[in-house]
């Protein structure tokens, strides 16, 4: 890894293996409502997932536009580690993220053993994610799989997502979506999704993968959805 340097006449013969380590970068800000902490690069989106255990009431707002397209580099080419995962596992993101109309493109997540997987595993009770624009990228999961969020709510409500949207491609083995995979009690608002969602099992949709005790306002999909059984435009 060169960053400043020049390298000339350099001959090499043989094979290279490793893993990329992620600079989890600490944005500016302290988290209250009057002093967010600023998103502007997608290290920011790593150190969210790193500190998401203390998430809870915490504000985080996007300054600009993101381009993630370096995340087919991460982690041995696994990319981009969803920022929490589900209620069981406790550590879901119950914060407060205002993507401020701004977009994050080219996110690419390949993690076909994990679970609760998207930009974020599980907006839980409290989590708040708006105003946030997904485009392109692909996201591929376990079960629970979409490009924002692999799971809204907990079953014992909360989450909300509102005017959002996605574009990118998603695969999974059981509950995807392209926006999200699982509504379980949470809300969703004024949001919509574009690209292909497939399950090589059950439950998907073009928004949603699946809904339960869920609210869903003012929304609409209009790319292909493709599965097993339980397959739907929507959801």
């Amino acid at each position: 890894y060169n960053v400043t340097g020049t390298i000339n006449h350099l001959v090499y013969s043989g094979q290279a293996t490793g893993t990329l380590t992620i600079a989890a970068f600490v944005p500016a800000g302290s988290g209250t409502a009057l002093d967010p902490y600023r998103i502007t690069r997608v290290e920011h989106l790593a150190w969210m997932g790193d500190t998401v255990a203390s998430s809870s009431g915490k504000y985080y707002t996007v300054q600009n536009d993101i381009d993630a397209s370096d995340t087919t580099n991460w982690y041995g080419w696994a990319g981009f580690a969803p920022i929490g995962t589900d209620s069981g596992a406790g550590m879901p993101f119950t914060g407060i993220f205002n993507g401020n109309g701004n977009v994050i493109s080219q996110l690419y997540i390949d993690r076909p053993s994990l679970d609760y997987v998207g930009l974020f595993g599980e907006v839980g009770i409290g989590g708040v994610v708006r105003a946030l624009g997904l485009e392109g990228g692909s996201v591929i999961g376990g079960s629970y799989v979409g490009s924002l969020a692999g799971q809204i709510g907990s079953g014992l409500g909360g989450g909300t997502v509102s005017n959002c949207y996605a574009t990118g491609t998603v695969t999974g083995s059981y509950v995807v979506g392209n926006l999200a995979g699982m509504n379980f009690g949470g809300t969703v608002i004024r949001c919509y999704a574009t690209g292909p969602a497939t399950v090589h099992g059950d439950f998907v949709g073009g928004l949603l993968g699946y809904a339960a005790t869920a609210t869903l306002i003012d929304c609409y999909a209009t790319g292909p959805a493709t599965g097993t059984n339980y397959a739907g435009g929507l959801l």
